[in-house]
């Protein structure tokens, strides 16, 4: 089943080269390590173990992709134990094609890894593998001792005397413990987020599986029943589409067609990280990660408590967290509603958040109010950055009250009026 949150998103936003390699860890905190020849599955090749403060991840030598993933958070298992390929679950799965018209092939040839650099804040791993004759694939790891994001860059490299066209589409299956039914999946495209929910994967869906018109690089999930989850930034610029394959509990997404002439190479970065307590996810970029739920309560009446004409209020529930550039400091949240068809813009009050770091922080606005009507919630992140300069990131969240929405499910009026163009990539 497929719902949409409406959001957009002000900055096209762009996870570009150096926004995680440079990921700094603090004093003081318990190193990175890595152990090879662990025992994995028998059909996983040569594995390695790499552990930090947030996860703890297996990766094989089968095409590169995990074989284990357990966050410190829950130790849930994501992955099918004993199990590689996406069917199975299976995180840093890379499906390749070579013909527009063939469908994309799992890539599980057996390749090496390298450990190119190792401290005690960092480690890089490199997977080596061969597509094809004279196509070589690089799969770049990077891992932090005191952060919960894996930088992932890719490089493939046209070693033949001919021109090579190819597709790409990583993707991964969460298995989470046997509870992936209750995974929901969040896509950003031109009229909000695409919410998936994956707990009837084989009944029929509404809603779309591939995602076309983009305007953010990024997807998450999130589980139910304790708020943790994955979130992937890729390059904007380099997308075809966002995907979802329900049946499988996948996520993922395609790069547009590469083109490597003879001798030539193609690189983009990624990253996947961790969350802790999110309901959902609204925004995302290399500054910040924002949830946002919206609810109309009833205020307290000590004389009547059950008193059906006590006034009515507004609750906006936001979750926020640093991403991938740094921590953020002096973080301001500020806005502004605007309902459907009506004048004007309704200011929300400047909360001061403080610090945003690795560990999720929530805020509240309370307004009173009972919305009739859409609201475009346009919020604005103030803040000084990690290089001590002063950054502003919008975005905004379009939502109706559900009270409403069921009344107007079957009218033209249940129809979100608030839509953005796909922004130029």
């Amino acid at each position: 089943m497929n719902k949409i949150i409406r959001q957009t998103n002000v900055m096209a936003m762009s996870c570009g080269v150096g926004l995680w390699f440079g990921i700094v860890t603090g004093p003081g905190q318990a190193a990175v390590t890595v152990e090879d020849n662990i025992q994995g599955p028998t059909n996983a090749g040569k594995c390695i173990r790499i552990k930090n403060d947030y996860y703890e991840l297996d990766l094989g030598s089968r095409g590169g992709q995990a074989v284990s993933f357990k966050t410190r958070y829950s130790s849930r298992q994501w992955l099918q134990p004993g199990g590689q390929g996406s069917n199975a679950g299976g995180l840093f799965v890379d499906y390749v094609g070579w013909d527009k018209s063939a469908e994309l092939g799992e890539y599980r040839d057996e390749g090496t890894y390298t450990v190119a650099g190792k401290s005690e804040s960092q480690v890089e791993v490199v997977f080596s593998g061969r597509l094809k004759e004279g196509i070589i694939l690089l799969k770049r790891y990077v891992f932090n001792s005191a952060s919960p994001v894996i930088g992932l860059r890719y490089t493939i490299k046209n070693d033949s005397k001919n021109e090579a066209v190819l597709n790409l589409s990583p993707r991964f299956s969460m298995h989470a413990s046997g509870l992936s039914e209750q995974n929901r999946c969040y896509r950003p495209y031109e009229y909000g987020v695409l919410v998936s929910d994956w707990n009837s994967p084989g009944q029929a869906r509404g809603g779309e599986d591939e995602v076309k018109a983009l305007y953010a690089g990024w997807t998450a999930v999130i589980q139910d029943d304790n708020q943790e989850g994955l979130l992937w930034l890729m390059e904007l610029s380099r997308l075809k589409s966002l995907i979802n394959r329900p049946p499988a509990r996948m996520a993922g997404w395609q790069y547009a067609e590469i083109k490597l002439p003879a001798g030539g190479q193609w690189t983009t970065d990624y990253t996947m990280m961790v969350l802790k307590t999110f309901n959902n996810v609204v925004h995302a970029s290399p500054m910040l990660v924002a949830g946002l739920v919206m609810d109309v309560k009833k205020e307290f009446d000590l004389v009547n408590p059950e008193n059906p004409d006590r006034p009515s209020f507004l609750l906006m529930n936001h979750t926020l967290c640093r991403s991938t550039a740094g921590r953020l400091e002096n973080v301001k949240l500020s806005g502004t509603l605007v309902e459907e068809g009506r004048d004007g813009a309704r200011e929300l009050p400047e909360l001061d958040v403080g610090v945003l770091d690795w560990e999720p922080v929530t805020v509240f606005h309370k307004v009173t109010m009972k919305p009739d009507r859409w609201l475009k919630c346009v919020m604005t992140i103030s803040a000084t950055g990690p290089d001590k300069k002063p950054i502003r990131e919008n975005y905004e969240f379009y939502w109706q009250n559900p009270e409403i929405a069921g009344l107007n499910a079957a009218s033209e009026t249940s129809k979100c009026p608030f839509t953005r163009p796909t922004p130029g990539k």
